[in-house]
């Protein structure tokens, strides 16, 4: 071998029982635009010619499906093409456009597809990504800020820490088709807010909170904000009924609460002061407890012979038992 060739492989030489089969494609014969249109409108498929197959939302029913005995063959043989008989021309261009790029399809695969095309193209993981429609989402947010101070010329924003002013400019321009003039930025630092602690022997922790970035464009064509609604109808928000019901959530938790029985009843002490004040100003007469009540009454005047049940005095204790061994009580 000379010097600096490249050694090569010898591949060996396969038998003419290893060799792969010669394969012969057999193809439909193309229709024409009449009786596409004669077989569309007896079927009322939606699939018109030149549309296209790989649309992961829609349904296409004008992909044909190969018959129960192609698939049984392609089952007991994956070398064979009968099945290429029964399919439409889509699904063939399909697979052999990913065997030329080199990805060709399992055996499992193309039981799939030529069962059901719809079904199978209906599924995104089935759809190669070059023949996908990517769509891009933003995962960042910019919040345009009110503020009365500005000439309509200018806008404040609330943008990413890396957001830069290019970014801010591409960004208008590109979504909103609005052209900026000069845009400022700056970066607000929050205080570090002090923790509370467990106890008194731990140590106390700041927690930083992120910077915020702001940004001011100066706009060519000027923005005006829409006048703020005044009276807004609050009705259909049941907001009067959501702080009721906040409000007597509140007194029943301070009720049940330790710091509350400890402290006194201040609405019995007004309805004790505001009874003396009545009392004083001769609205009402003072009177002993038990002339309140009508049954204590007659019975105290001699009305009646005996108080009610709910007034009759205890009975006495039982005398205590004594054993006749010991004698002592018990």
């Amino acid at each position: 071998m000379p010097r600096g060739a490249i050694p090569t492989r010898v591949l060996p030489k396969l038998s003419s029982l290893q060799q792969r089969p010669t394969v012969k494609v057999f193809r439909k014969p193309k229709k024409s635009n009449e009786q596409v249109a004669a077989d569309e409108k007896d079927s009322g498929t939606i699939y018109r010619r030149g549309a296209p197959l790989f649309n992961a939302k829609r349904i296409i029913e004008g992909s044909g499906a190969a018959s129960t005995q192609s698939i049984r063959k392609l089952k007991a043989d994956p070398f064979d093409q009968s099945w290429r008989k029964d399919v439409s021309e889509d699904v063939l261009q399909f697979v052999d456009d990913m065997e030329v790029q080199g990805t060709k399809l399992l055996p499992e695969e193309l039981l799939q597809l030529i069962r059901d095309p719809a079904k199978y193209f209906s599924r995104p993981q089935h759809v190669p990504e070059c023949l996908r429609q990517q769509v891009y989402f933003p995962n960042f947010s910019v919040c345009i800020k009110r503020n009365k101070h500005l000439s309509p010329y200018y806008a404040q924003f609330q943008v990413p820490l890396w957001f830069n002013k290019l970014d801010l400019k591409a960004y208008l321009k590109d979504l909103y088709n609005v052209d900026t003039v000069h845009i400022r930025s700056w970066v607000t630092h929050v205080r570090p807010v002090r923790q509370d602690v467990l106890n008194k022997f731990s140590l106390a922790a700041y927690k930083q909170s992120p910077a915020k970035k702001e940004m001011i464009a100066q706009l060519v064509d000027p923005f005006v904000w829409p006048v703020a609604p005044e009276d807004i109808d609050r009705t259909p928000f049941s907001t009067q009924q959501f702080q009721d019901v906040a409000k007597v959530q509140e007194d029943e938790s301070k009720k049940t609460s330790d710091l509350f029985n400890s402290m006194l009843d201040r609405k019995h002490r007004k309805s004790i002061a505001t009874q003396a004040q009545e009392m004083l100003q001769g609205k009402i007469a003072w009177g002993p407890t038990w002339q309140q009540l009508a049954e204590t009454r007659r019975a105290m005047a001699g009305a009646a012979d005996t108080l009610p049940p709910s007034h009759s005095p205890p009975p006495p204790p039982a005398a205590p038992k004594r054993t006749q061994e010991s004698g002592i009580s018990r």
